[in-house]
This record gives structure tokens, C-alpha cells and sequence, in this order.
């Protein structure tokens, strides 16, 4: 949540539970760099993001020189600031599911 919204992120996948990120993660080799809960379409996922960088012409040329099996996985860039925002919706999902 501390990064620079204009800053773009390589996500790989989105999951329903933290257990099926973990599973996804040892079954690739994957060590991301961050682990997310987010909110879409008003259901929380949990995503990996493998790399952040400053510019999305960066992260364009870092996914396009992934090795394998990375470059295998359902991968795409977006921004930070529409992470946060879903992070945030996320949060609030779960707020409003808790009882009171």
C-alpha cells in the first residue's frame, strides 16, 4: 500500500483462498513479491504479484523476459493504484461480512 500508484505491478492469477495461492505457488516456484487480498466484482481473491516496477514499459519488458515456467501462467500488468483500490474494497468486503 506504500508504493506509488502510478507505479504497475506483474499479477499472476487470482485465487480464492490463501491456501490455493500457496498450492500455485510451490507447484510453479514462484516467490512473489507480494501476496494481496483484493476485492472484484464483490468477492474477495487473493493474488500474487511477482514484480512492481516505476513505468509500464518496464513491466512490459520484464513479463516479456520471464523464464520458464512463469511465462507459461495467465500473467498481466496493471496498475498499483487499481491494486490499492481493490485492496481497499477488499478490507471493506470483509468489515461488512464480520458480525457485529
Amino acid at each position: 500500500m506504500d508504493l506509488p500508484p502510478d507505479y504497475f505491478a506483474i499479477q499472476a492469477g487470482a485465487f480464492p483462498n490463501a491456501e490455493a495461492l500457496q498450492r500455485h505457488s510451490l507447484e510453479y516456484g514462484i516467490e512473489p513479491a507480494y501476496r494481496v487480498r483484493l476485492a472484484s466484482n464483490n468477492r474477495l481473491f487473493h493474488v500474487l504479484i511477482l514484480q512492481v516496477h516505476d513505468s509500464q514499459r518496464a513491466a512490459e519488458a520484464a513479463l516479456a523476459n520471464l523464464p520458464q515456467p512463469l511465462n507459461d501462467m495467465d500473467l498481466w500488468i496493471r496498475s498499483v493504484g487499481s491494486l490499492q483500490n481493490a485492496v481497499r474494497a477488499g478490507d471493506a468486503l470483509v468489515n461488512e461480512q464480520r458480525p457485529p
